[in-house]
């Protein structure tokens, strides 16, 4: 979670995928990453829901803070307002259903 253009999605992509994305590419809605992986010898799929970050998308995104369990607080380390808007990010996720989160 995070503002818009803080390289969420490359950082997804970049961890499911091995991709490095030079470009920026505005994330419309949601997207979503699959890695697979074990946990105590046996095979998980971790998924990544890529949320769109700007206001307008808030409708679509608070649909997919319920059954979250866990969540990646993605900031741009050249913008201190980034940083500083984390909070509202995560009260939004508890705000509409997030609990327990990792």
């Amino acid at each position: 979670m995070g503002d818009a253009a803080v390289g969420k999605s490359c950082l997804i992509k970049r961890y499911c995928e091995g991709k490095f994305v030079a470009k920026h590419i505005t994330t419309i809605g949601i997207d979503f990453g699959v890695k697979p992986t074990q946990v105590d010898g046996l095979p998980v799929h971790i998924n990544f829901w890529d949320l769109a970050g700007g206001q307008e998308y808030f409708e679509i995104r608070n649909e997919f803070y319920k059954d979250s369990q866990g969540a990646i607080l993605v900031y741009d380390v050249c913008s201190r307002s980034t940083f500083d808007s984390l909070d509202s990010w995560l009260q939004e996720s508890v705000r509409y259903g997030a609990r327990n989160l990792v």
